[in-house]
Protein backbone atom coordinates (compact mmCIF):
# COMPACT_ATOMS: atom_id res chain seq x y z
CA UNK A 1 0.00 0.00 0.00
CA UNK A 2 3.23 2.67 0.66
CA UNK A 3 3.47 3.23 -3.33
CA UNK A 4 -0.63 3.49 -3.47
CA UNK A 5 -0.64 6.34 -0.04
CA UNK A 6 2.31 8.24 -1.64
CA UNK A 7 0.98 8.65 -4.96
CA UNK A 8 -2.13 9.80 -3.44
CA UNK A 9 -0.15 11.89 -1.68
CA UNK A 10 1.36 13.37 -4.88
CA UNK A 11 -2.44 14.18 -6.12
CA UNK A 12 -3.07 15.75 -3.18
CA UNK A 13 -0.72 18.19 -3.58
CA UNK A 14 -0.92 18.77 -6.87
CA UNK A 15 -4.63 19.13 -6.49
CA UNK A 16 -3.56 22.16 -3.54
CA UNK A 17 -1.33 23.90 -6.28
CA UNK A 18 -3.98 23.89 -8.73
CA UNK A 19 -6.61 25.78 -6.35
CA UNK A 20 -3.80 28.27 -5.69
CA UNK A 21 -3.25 28.82 -9.38
CA UNK A 22 -7.03 28.50 -9.69
CA UNK A 23 -7.52 31.28 -7.40
CA UNK A 24 -4.93 33.66 -9.34
CA UNK A 25 -6.53 32.62 -12.35
CA UNK A 26 -9.81 33.94 -11.20
CA UNK A 27 -7.80 37.31 -11.07
CA UNK A 28 -7.57 37.81 -14.64
CA UNK A 29 -4.37 37.89 -14.80
CA UNK A 30 -3.08 37.24 -18.30
CA UNK A 31 0.32 35.67 -17.24
CA UNK A 32 -1.85 33.36 -14.87
CA UNK A 33 -4.42 32.20 -17.54
CA UNK A 34 -1.23 31.18 -19.78
CA UNK A 35 -0.15 29.38 -17.04
CA UNK A 36 -3.00 27.41 -16.02
CA UNK A 37 -4.21 26.31 -19.44
CA UNK A 38 -1.44 23.88 -19.68
CA UNK A 39 -1.34 22.96 -15.94
CA UNK A 40 -3.44 20.42 -15.60
CA UNK A 41 -1.38 18.43 -18.44
CA UNK A 42 1.59 19.11 -16.49
CA UNK A 43 0.09 17.87 -12.98
CA UNK A 44 -1.37 14.42 -15.35
CA UNK A 45 2.72 13.98 -16.40
CA UNK A 46 3.85 14.17 -13.25
CA UNK A 47 1.74 12.01 -11.56
CA UNK A 48 2.11 9.22 -14.66
CA UNK A 49 5.88 10.06 -14.66
CA UNK A 50 6.26 9.31 -10.50
CA UNK A 51 4.36 6.34 -10.97
CA UNK A 52 5.98 4.84 -13.70
CA UNK A 53 9.61 5.51 -12.17
CA UNK A 54 8.23 3.70 -8.80
CA UNK A 55 6.60 0.53 -10.29
CA UNK A 56 9.56 0.07 -13.13
CA UNK A 57 11.93 0.27 -9.49
CA UNK A 58 9.60 -2.40 -8.19
CA UNK A 59 10.01 -4.40 -11.62
CA UNK A 60 13.89 -4.44 -12.32
CA UNK A 61 13.59 -8.02 -11.84
CA UNK A 62 11.87 -8.39 -14.91
CA UNK A 63 13.82 -6.53 -17.15
CA UNK A 64 15.01 -10.00 -18.53
CA UNK A 65 12.07 -10.89 -19.28
CA UNK A 66 10.41 -7.85 -20.83
CA UNK A 67 12.92 -7.88 -23.81
CA UNK A 68 13.27 -11.32 -24.34
CA UNK A 69 10.63 -13.76 -25.84
CA UNK A 70 13.18 -16.80 -24.97
CA UNK A 71 12.54 -15.82 -21.73
CA UNK A 72 8.84 -15.33 -21.55
CA UNK A 73 8.80 -18.80 -23.30
CA UNK A 74 10.01 -20.61 -20.05
CA UNK A 75 10.04 -18.38 -16.83
CA UNK A 76 11.54 -19.67 -14.22
CA UNK A 77 9.13 -18.15 -11.79
CA UNK A 78 5.44 -17.64 -12.21
CA UNK A 79 4.17 -14.42 -13.96
CA UNK A 80 1.07 -13.21 -13.03
CA UNK A 81 -0.92 -10.44 -14.40
CA UNK A 82 -4.63 -8.98 -14.59
CA UNK A 83 -7.36 -7.68 -17.29
CA UNK A 84 -8.63 -5.26 -15.59
CA UNK A 85 -11.74 -3.70 -17.20
CA UNK A 86 -10.80 -0.15 -15.74
CA UNK A 87 -9.05 0.47 -19.54
CA UNK A 88 -9.53 4.45 -19.47
CA UNK A 89 -7.33 4.14 -16.30
CA UNK A 90 -5.02 1.37 -16.62
CA UNK A 91 -2.38 2.57 -14.69
CA UNK A 92 -4.38 3.43 -11.77
CA UNK A 93 -5.89 0.05 -12.00
CA UNK A 94 -3.12 -1.61 -12.20
CA UNK A 95 -1.32 0.20 -9.49
CA UNK A 96 -3.99 -0.49 -7.21
CA UNK A 97 -4.46 -3.99 -7.54
CA UNK A 98 -0.49 -4.32 -7.15
CA UNK A 99 -0.77 -2.64 -3.73
CA UNK A 100 -3.90 -4.14 -2.63
CA UNK A 101 -2.39 -7.71 -2.88
CA UNK A 102 1.18 -6.92 -2.62
CA UNK A 103 2.55 -8.28 -5.65
CA UNK A 104 4.17 -7.25 -9.08
CA UNK A 105 1.56 -7.66 -12.35
CA UNK A 106 4.03 -7.61 -15.30
CA UNK A 107 1.21 -9.06 -17.55
CA UNK A 108 -1.67 -6.58 -18.42
CA UNK A 109 -4.19 -8.48 -20.35
CA UNK A 110 -6.89 -7.27 -23.13
CA UNK A 111 -9.57 -7.63 -25.48
CA UNK A 112 -10.19 -6.36 -28.71
CA UNK A 113 -12.44 -7.59 -31.79
CA UNK A 114 -11.56 -7.92 -35.26
CA UNK A 115 -12.84 -5.13 -37.59
CA UNK A 116 -12.25 -1.79 -39.79
CA UNK A 117 -14.32 0.50 -37.79
CA UNK A 118 -12.59 3.02 -35.32
CA UNK A 119 -13.50 0.81 -32.46
CA UNK A 120 -11.84 -2.08 -33.74
CA UNK A 121 -8.53 0.08 -34.91
CA UNK A 122 -5.11 -1.07 -34.47
CA UNK A 123 -4.65 -0.20 -30.45
CA UNK A 124 -1.06 1.84 -30.54
CA UNK A 125 -2.06 3.50 -27.47
CA UNK A 126 -2.73 1.13 -25.00
CA UNK A 127 -0.31 -0.85 -26.25
CA UNK A 128 2.45 1.74 -25.82
CA UNK A 129 0.58 2.09 -22.29
CA UNK A 130 1.11 -1.18 -21.66
CA UNK A 131 4.79 -0.98 -21.87
CA UNK A 132 5.26 2.42 -20.40
CA UNK A 133 4.04 0.68 -17.26
CA UNK A 134 6.96 -1.64 -17.99
CA UNK A 135 4.33 -4.53 -18.67
CA UNK A 136 4.00 -7.12 -21.02
CA UNK A 137 1.13 -7.08 -23.27
CA UNK A 138 -1.43 -10.26 -23.20
CA UNK A 139 -3.68 -9.15 -26.58
CA UNK A 140 -7.15 -11.60 -26.59
CA UNK A 141 -8.13 -11.18 -30.68
CA UNK A 142 -11.26 -12.34 -31.40
CA UNK A 143 -12.52 -12.89 -34.93
CA UNK A 144 -16.39 -11.50 -34.68
CA UNK A 145 -16.29 -10.98 -38.84
CA UNK A 146 -19.10 -8.84 -38.61
CA UNK A 147 -17.19 -6.01 -37.62
CA UNK A 148 -15.55 -5.62 -41.23
CA UNK A 149 -18.12 -3.31 -43.34
CA UNK A 150 -19.72 -4.44 -46.79
CA UNK A 151 -16.71 -2.98 -48.71
CA UNK A 152 -14.06 -4.09 -47.03
CA UNK A 153 -12.59 -6.47 -49.43
CA UNK A 154 -14.22 -7.87 -52.89
CA UNK A 155 -15.86 -11.21 -52.13
CA UNK A 156 -17.02 -10.31 -48.27
CA UNK A 157 -20.38 -12.02 -47.86
CA UNK A 158 -22.77 -10.07 -45.86
CA UNK A 159 -22.44 -9.50 -42.23
CA UNK A 160 -24.72 -12.09 -41.31
CA UNK A 161 -23.56 -14.78 -43.14
CA UNK A 162 -19.86 -14.25 -42.44
CA UNK A 163 -19.58 -16.62 -39.52
CA UNK A 164 -20.37 -19.97 -41.42
CA UNK A 165 -17.38 -21.19 -42.45
CA UNK A 166 -15.63 -18.09 -41.32
CA UNK A 167 -12.28 -19.33 -40.63
CA UNK A 168 -11.90 -20.57 -44.27
CA UNK A 169 -12.25 -16.97 -45.32
CA UNK A 170 -9.29 -16.12 -43.04
CA UNK A 171 -7.63 -19.06 -44.62
CA UNK A 172 -8.20 -18.23 -47.89
CA UNK A 173 -6.82 -14.48 -47.31
CA UNK A 174 -9.82 -12.66 -47.75
CA UNK A 175 -9.25 -10.46 -43.99
CA UNK A 176 -5.28 -10.28 -45.02
CA UNK A 177 -5.01 -6.39 -45.04
CA UNK A 178 -6.79 -5.97 -41.91
CA UNK A 179 -3.85 -9.03 -40.64
CA UNK A 180 -0.52 -7.59 -41.91
CA UNK A 181 -1.90 -4.12 -40.59
CA UNK A 182 -1.82 -6.10 -37.11
CA UNK A 183 1.18 -8.03 -37.72
CA UNK A 184 3.27 -4.50 -38.53
CA UNK A 185 1.46 -2.73 -35.51
CA UNK A 186 2.70 -5.44 -33.47
CA UNK A 187 6.26 -5.69 -34.84
CA UNK A 188 6.88 -1.95 -34.19
CA UNK A 189 6.15 -2.32 -30.57
CA UNK A 190 9.30 -2.27 -28.77
CA UNK A 191 7.97 -5.62 -26.85
CA UNK A 192 7.10 -9.00 -27.03
CA UNK A 193 3.89 -9.58 -27.12
CA UNK A 194 1.32 -12.55 -26.27
CA UNK A 195 -1.39 -13.22 -28.80
CA UNK A 196 -4.60 -15.14 -28.02
CA UNK A 197 -6.27 -15.51 -31.02
CA UNK A 198 -9.82 -17.29 -31.40
CA UNK A 199 -10.23 -18.71 -27.82
CA UNK A 200 -12.03 -21.84 -27.14
CA UNK A 201 -12.63 -22.28 -30.41
CA UNK A 202 -14.41 -25.32 -29.36
CA UNK A 203 -17.09 -23.87 -27.66
CA UNK A 204 -20.33 -25.02 -30.07
CA UNK A 205 -22.37 -22.27 -27.97
CA UNK A 206 -20.82 -19.06 -27.48
CA UNK A 207 -18.34 -17.82 -30.22
CA UNK A 208 -19.03 -17.36 -33.78
CA UNK A 209 -15.72 -19.33 -34.61
CA UNK A 210 -16.31 -22.21 -32.78
CA UNK A 211 -17.69 -25.75 -33.78
CA UNK A 212 -21.01 -24.64 -35.00
CA UNK A 213 -19.59 -22.68 -37.83
CA UNK A 214 -16.56 -23.89 -38.44
CA UNK A 215 -14.57 -27.52 -38.68
CA UNK A 216 -11.22 -27.94 -37.28
CA UNK A 217 -9.49 -28.29 -40.58
CA UNK A 218 -10.37 -24.45 -41.34
CA UNK A 219 -9.57 -23.07 -37.80
CA UNK A 220 -6.22 -24.47 -37.79
CA UNK A 221 -5.53 -23.76 -41.85
CA UNK A 222 -6.80 -19.58 -40.22
CA UNK A 223 -4.52 -19.79 -37.26
CA UNK A 224 -1.76 -21.43 -39.87
CA UNK A 225 -1.80 -18.55 -42.21
CA UNK A 226 -2.10 -15.79 -39.25
CA UNK A 227 0.96 -16.94 -37.62
CA UNK A 228 3.05 -17.12 -41.43
CA UNK A 229 1.94 -13.44 -41.85
CA UNK A 230 3.25 -12.22 -38.75
CA UNK A 231 5.91 -13.93 -39.76
CA UNK A 232 6.42 -12.78 -43.19
CA UNK A 233 6.33 -9.08 -41.55
CA UNK A 234 8.39 -9.79 -39.08
CA UNK A 235 6.36 -10.00 -35.84
CA UNK A 236 8.85 -12.29 -34.70
CA UNK A 237 8.09 -11.41 -30.72
CA UNK A 238 4.70 -12.96 -30.91
CA UNK A 239 3.73 -15.15 -28.09
CA UNK A 240 1.37 -17.62 -29.52
CA UNK A 241 -1.26 -18.50 -27.05
CA UNK A 242 -3.71 -21.28 -28.01
CA UNK A 243 -7.10 -21.41 -25.18
CA UNK A 244 -9.58 -24.44 -25.84
CA UNK A 245 -12.23 -25.06 -23.38
CA UNK A 246 -11.75 -28.12 -20.85
CA UNK A 247 -15.48 -28.65 -20.65
CA UNK A 248 -15.71 -29.68 -24.71
CA UNK A 249 -14.01 -32.17 -26.73
CA UNK A 250 -12.31 -31.50 -30.36
CA UNK A 251 -8.58 -30.51 -28.50
CA UNK A 252 -7.07 -32.20 -31.44
CA UNK A 253 -8.83 -31.15 -34.43
CA UNK A 254 -8.42 -28.00 -33.45
CA UNK A 255 -4.67 -27.74 -32.35
CA UNK A 256 -2.28 -25.91 -34.89
CA UNK A 257 0.87 -27.72 -34.45
CA UNK A 258 3.76 -27.62 -31.84
CA UNK A 259 5.75 -25.59 -34.27
CA UNK A 260 2.64 -23.28 -34.61
CA UNK A 261 2.14 -22.82 -30.36
CA UNK A 262 4.09 -21.10 -27.72
CA UNK A 263 1.43 -21.59 -24.84
CA UNK A 264 -1.73 -23.44 -23.64
CA UNK A 265 -3.78 -21.48 -22.45
CA UNK A 266 -6.95 -22.05 -20.12
CA UNK A 267 -9.89 -20.32 -18.24
CA UNK A 268 -10.88 -21.08 -15.27
CA UNK A 269 -13.91 -18.59 -14.25
CA UNK A 270 -16.30 -20.16 -11.96
CA UNK A 271 -19.62 -18.47 -12.32
CA UNK A 272 -21.19 -20.61 -9.38
CA UNK A 273 -25.05 -20.06 -9.26
CA UNK A 274 -24.70 -16.54 -11.28
CA UNK A 275 -26.58 -17.96 -14.34
CA UNK A 276 -29.20 -20.97 -15.00
CA UNK A 277 -26.45 -22.52 -16.96
CA UNK A 278 -23.79 -22.62 -14.35
CA UNK A 279 -23.43 -24.02 -10.66
CA UNK A 280 -20.66 -23.96 -7.97
CA UNK A 281 -17.31 -25.66 -9.36
CA UNK A 282 -14.27 -25.90 -7.57
CA UNK A 283 -10.66 -25.14 -9.22
CA UNK A 284 -10.07 -28.71 -8.55
CA UNK A 285 -12.77 -29.35 -10.94
CA UNK A 286 -11.96 -26.58 -13.21
CA UNK A 287 -8.69 -27.27 -13.38
CA UNK A 288 -6.47 -29.12 -11.50
CA UNK A 289 -7.88 -32.82 -12.46
CA UNK A 290 -6.85 -31.42 -15.96
CA UNK A 291 -3.45 -30.50 -15.69
CA UNK A 292 -1.54 -33.58 -16.38
CA UNK A 293 -3.19 -34.08 -19.79
CA UNK A 294 -2.40 -30.37 -20.80
CA UNK A 295 0.94 -31.12 -19.24
CA UNK A 296 1.50 -33.73 -22.15
CA UNK A 297 1.49 -30.70 -24.78
CA UNK A 298 5.05 -30.12 -23.12
CA UNK A 299 4.03 -26.38 -23.96
CA UNK A 300 3.77 -23.43 -20.71
CA UNK A 301 0.22 -23.08 -19.92
CA UNK A 302 -1.29 -19.73 -18.81
CA UNK A 303 -4.49 -19.48 -17.11
CA UNK A 304 -5.82 -16.23 -19.19
CA UNK A 305 -8.77 -15.96 -17.07
CA UNK A 306 -8.74 -16.95 -13.28
CA UNK A 307 -11.52 -15.31 -11.29
CA UNK A 308 -14.55 -16.90 -9.40
CA UNK A 309 -17.90 -15.11 -8.27
CA UNK A 310 -19.37 -15.42 -5.07
CA UNK A 311 -22.93 -16.88 -5.97
CA UNK A 312 -23.43 -20.03 -4.87
CA UNK A 313 -20.62 -20.98 -2.52
CA UNK A 314 -17.38 -19.83 -0.44
CA UNK A 315 -15.61 -17.37 -3.03
CA UNK A 316 -12.87 -16.98 -0.18
CA UNK A 317 -12.09 -20.78 0.13
CA UNK A 318 -12.54 -21.19 -3.96
CA UNK A 319 -9.52 -19.06 -4.11
CA UNK A 320 -7.43 -20.25 -1.02
CA UNK A 321 -7.99 -23.75 -2.22
CA UNK A 322 -6.94 -22.85 -5.94
CA UNK A 323 -3.82 -20.77 -4.75
CA UNK A 324 -2.62 -22.65 -2.26
CA UNK A 325 1.28 -23.42 -3.05
CA UNK A 326 0.19 -23.09 -6.38
CA UNK A 327 3.71 -22.80 -8.17
CA UNK A 328 4.68 -26.34 -6.58
CA UNK A 329 0.99 -27.63 -7.29
CA UNK A 330 1.23 -26.98 -10.87
CA UNK A 331 5.19 -26.05 -12.06
CA UNK A 332 4.05 -25.88 -15.89
CA UNK A 333 1.68 -23.12 -15.24
CA UNK A 334 3.76 -19.83 -16.20
CA UNK A 335 1.39 -17.60 -16.01
CA UNK A 336 -1.79 -17.40 -14.31
CA UNK A 337 -3.77 -13.52 -15.01
CA UNK A 338 -6.89 -12.31 -12.75
CA UNK A 339 -9.75 -11.58 -14.53
CA UNK A 340 -10.35 -8.55 -12.68
CA UNK A 341 -14.00 -7.11 -14.19
CA UNK A 342 -16.05 -4.62 -12.34
CA UNK A 343 -18.87 -5.19 -14.46
CA UNK A 344 -19.53 -7.42 -16.24
CA UNK A 345 -22.76 -8.14 -18.85
CA UNK A 346 -21.22 -10.35 -21.52
CA UNK A 347 -23.15 -13.72 -20.45
CA UNK A 348 -26.34 -12.32 -18.85
CA UNK A 349 -28.73 -9.26 -18.13
CA UNK A 350 -27.27 -9.62 -14.38
CA UNK A 351 -24.20 -7.52 -13.49
CA UNK A 352 -21.63 -9.94 -12.69
CA UNK A 353 -18.77 -8.58 -10.30
CA UNK A 354 -15.56 -10.65 -10.41
CA UNK A 355 -13.31 -7.62 -8.74
CA UNK A 356 -11.46 -7.98 -5.63
CA UNK A 357 -11.07 -4.90 -4.23
CA UNK A 358 -13.71 -4.53 -2.92
CA UNK A 359 -14.25 -7.64 -1.30
CA UNK A 360 -11.83 -7.16 1.44
CA UNK A 361 -12.31 -10.90 2.95
CA UNK A 362 -11.12 -12.87 -0.29
CA UNK A 363 -8.96 -9.61 -1.00
CA UNK A 364 -7.14 -10.55 1.77
CA UNK A 365 -7.38 -14.42 1.91
CA UNK A 366 -5.74 -13.98 -1.98
CA UNK A 367 -2.89 -11.66 -0.74
CA UNK A 368 -2.02 -13.97 2.19
CA UNK A 369 -2.23 -17.40 0.25
CA UNK A 370 0.21 -15.65 -2.60
CA UNK A 371 2.21 -14.45 0.10
CA UNK A 372 3.18 -18.19 1.39
CA UNK A 373 4.62 -19.11 -1.92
Amino acid sequence: MKRFLKLLLYIAIGVGIYHGINYLYALSNPYFKSVMSGFNTSVTDLDSRIFNAKRLDSLAWFNEYRSNKDKLLNPDTLLVGVHDSRQDDLEYAVLQLEDSLDINLPLVHFYISWGNTEKEAFPKEELETIVKLGAVPVITWEPWLQGFTDDFAPGLRHSEARNKNGMRDVADGLYDEYIIEWAEGVAAINSPVFMRFAHEMNDPYRFAWGPQNNDGADYVAAWQHIYKLFEEHQANDCIWIWNPHLSYSLFEECYPGDEYVDYIGINTLNFGSSVEWSRWTSFENMFAKHYKGLCGYKKPIMIAEFASLAYGGDRKQWYVSALDSFPQRFPQVKALLFFHVLSDYTVSNKQLDWSLIYDHETLMAVKNTIKSW
